[in-house]
């Protein structure tokens, strides 16, 4: 299980005219998911066995409906052990309440032996998806972790109701959903294989995996802008892509769309990958995600054990031809500093020609990437932000093992392994500070924290 285990890119559209030239961050607020500040404080209930108060994953909502907001701005969704937590989030980010709790219950399992004993859900992943029925509103969470089962729950229901997704034999550690494909969510798990869904029907689609797919646990897996590819990262050290319209399939993903669906349909075994390839990295996947240059083309961005970034372009088959693609190119490299432990997972904003990577690292920092000022060597395009806690008046130094950016970008918060949300905000923003670069002209990707010394250079061009 995920854990304690020690383990030159094209810059796209230019910025639109007026687009600032900068992006700085500043840190706001915090919020103790497990602390007194909490109505439905999760410690004073917890067994004293537990020790993980981990946050494996949190996610704004991308386009939260009025009635989810009330009179705040944004609403993230939280998952930490069993409990999956919804908070809203003010215009600024200083002010936030928690709204609703998920708790799982204790799962019934049998040991080794066949006897009955009680499991507990630790939660790795969650996804926003719209409501399950009219695909309207992003009103519903998907979530999934050690027991295998992804769970559905959507917000707007009253009470809420609560729909499960049942096929993998073990731990879901990453799920992926595609605006683009409402009807759909994937699924990667410890059983070495992604899974197709339908979200209305509850059905398993397709499964993606066999004698030509990953030999070990799936980490992470990301669908593409457009719901055509899948790339996925693995512990076999291999990233594969799948091509998600396969000509054996079309015809079933086209009856979900129309909803022409009768009876459960046996689910299509895709066993073998598109596009494939293990000498990118000298270390386990740990994390994968699409990104898009102005030229159109599919950059993936990938994370493994061996403390490496990597930004490159894959050579795609064409549609409708046979064969597994191998051939890849290295836009660029970054070598990474205090990034010891395994499933920390990066983020990427992209919006007006601008691309920035957030990721967490072992000393309680958020590293900030400005690809667009890598691709084009200038220093200023990495910063770091630190992770503060107000109970001790002293630097956070747990893990972040997630970060998440608003959809405007306006915020980013980050989860850490003592159980605690850090809530930065863009400082370039209309309401926020203008920091002393910009105002000199400062160059493109600027970062910048509340202390300039606290700056340093764990991160690394190679």
């Amino acid at each position: 299980m995920p854990g304690k285990r020690s383990l030159d890119v094209d810059d796209g559209p230019k910025p639109s005219a007026g687009a600032p030239s900068y992006i700085t961050f500043t840190s706001v607020t915090q919020h103790d998911v497990w602390g007194p500040a909490n109505t439905n404080t999760l410690r004073k209930n917890e067994p004293k066995h537990r020790i993980s108060y981990f946050i494996y994953a949190l996610q704004f909502n991308p386009d939260p409906p009025a009635d989810l907001l009330g009179d705040f701005a944004y609403v993230i969704a939280v998952v930490t052990a069993e409990h999956c937590l919804f908070l809203r989030v003010s215009h600024n980010g200083d002010r936030f309440e928690q709204f609703e709790n998920f708790s799982v219950p204790d799962q019934p399992v049998k040991d080794k032996k066949k006897k009955e004993t009680e499991a507990k859900e630790d939660i790795y992943t969650l996804q926003w998806i719209k409501d399950p029925i009219n695909r309207r509103d992003w009103t519903a969470v998907a979530f999934a972790g050690s027991t295998g089962i992804i769970r559905l729950v959507d917000l707007q229901l009253q009470p809420q109701r609560v729909a499960f997704l049942r096929g993998h034999a073990t731990a879901v550690n990453e799920l992926a959903y595609c605006k683009a494909q409402p009807a759909f969510l994937l699924s990667g798990s410890k059983d070495h294989t992604i899974r197709l869904w339908s979200i209305k029907y509850l059905t398993c689609l397709a499964v993606f995996g066999g004698a030509q797919g990953h030999r070990a646990e799936i980490i992470s897996l990301d669908v593409d802008l457009f719901g055509a590819y899948i790339v996925s990262g693995s512990f076999d050290s291999t990233i594969k892509i799948w091509n998600l319209f396969q000509p054996e399939h079309v015809a079933l993903l086209d009856k979900v769309r129309i909803h022409a669906i009768t009876s459960d349909p046996k689910p299509v075994t895709v066993p073998s990958a598109c596009f494939s390839v293990s000498d990118i990295h000298d270390g386990q996947i740990d994390c994968v995600r699409w990104a898009f240059g102005g030229d159109k083309n599919h950059y993936v961005i990938s994370k493994a054990s061996d403390k490496t970034v990597l930004i490159w372009m894959p050579t795609l088959p064409q549609h409708g031809v046979p064969g597994i693609g191998t051939e890849w190119q290295l836009c660029h490299k970054m070598k990474l500093q205090n990034n010891d432990y395994w499933f920390v997972k990066f983020a990427v904003w992209q919006n007006e020609g601008q691309h920035v990577l957030a990721l967490g690292d072992d000393k309680g920092w958020i590293r900030l990437h400005d690809l667009q000022a890598l691709a084009t060597k200038q220093k200023a395009a990495q910063r770091s932000l630190k992770t503060k806690v107000n109970r001790t008046s002293s630097p956070s130094k747990a893990v972040i093992r997630a970060v998440s950016f608003s959809t405007d970008g306006r915020l980013l918060i980050g989860g850490s392994d003592d159980g605690i949300c850090h809530i930065f905000r863009r400082s370039d923003s209309p309401t926020g500070k203008r920091s002393p670069a910009a105002s000199q002209g400062g160059r493109a990707g600027r970062f910048e924290t509340d202390d300039e010394d606290d700056l340093d250079d764990d991160f690394k061009e190679c």
